[in-house]
């Protein structure tokens, strides 16, 4: 009986210390990661992030809209690592003690990392807007942001001009917006704006399906 005690003890002092190593669906927290099969959401469920099958046993950490369109497809809004897909099996997303987020392969080779330090506790959260913030508890302070570095396409209230954006590709999606405003008066005949929007690389609210596809390329539905 005695010998009960202390274990007793020891689960109750274990239990009251602070978790960082379990997230919540929107959060994840200092010491924690993410596998292939978790998805964080952004609290009005509109966006999830996570790992997005590209191919056999290949993925990228993305942004995408959780509602899939019309042909079931997923509409993805950003990508961390868009040319060095990674393994399924082993792979994670981790938030470092060091405050650096970094996406590791099978064999834990960093394959991305938002490259930022910062004293603990910090937590990486996907607001309602599509952006991923890496931030401290009170949110006073964004440490990184993935509006900070476009990839597929930009989000209403997302700036342009951010060190992420290359004078080209912002050239390339004004030109888009451009040509295509121009094929829509020819076919029409009419100088008005069509009221669904003029959609070239920028994603309108709501869903995905109103608003068209991103620049880039149209992702397959999570296995």
């Amino acid at each position: 009986m005695d010998t009960q005690i202390p274990i007793v003890l020891i689960s109750l002092l274990l239990s009251s210390l602070p978790l960082f190593s379990i997230s919540s669906p929107h959060t994840l927290l200092t010491s924690s990661s993410l596998s292939v099969s978790d998805v964080l959401f952004s609290p009005n469920r509109v966006f999830s992030a996570g790992f997005h099958f590209v191919g056999e046993n290949a993925y990228c950490f993305s942004i995408w809209f959780t509602q899939p369109t019309s042909d079931s497809n997923l509409t993805v809004v950003w990508t961390a690592n868009h040319d060095k897909p990674i393994n399924g099996k082993r792979s994670k997303l981790s938030l470092l003690n060091s405050g650096d987020l970094i996406l590791t392969d099978a064999a834990q080779f960093t394959v991305w990392s938002t490259n930022t330090k910062s004293i603990p506790p910090l937590q990486l959260q996907l607001l309602n807007t599509g952006n991923l913030v890496l931030r401290n508890p009170s949110g006073s302070t964004n440490v990184w942001e993935s509006f900070d570095s476009p990839t597929d396409t930009l989000l209403p209230n997302q700036p342009i001009t951010r060190v992420g954006w290359s004078f080209p590709r912002i050239s390339l999606v004004l030109c888009l917006v451009y040509f295509r405003a121009c094929a829509w008066r020819c076919e029409s005949g009419s100088g008005s704006r069509p009221n669904s929007g003029i959609r070239a690389g920028v994603a309108g609210s709501g869903s995905p399906e109103k608003h068209g596809q991103p620049v880039g390329r149209k992702a397959r539905s999570m296995a």
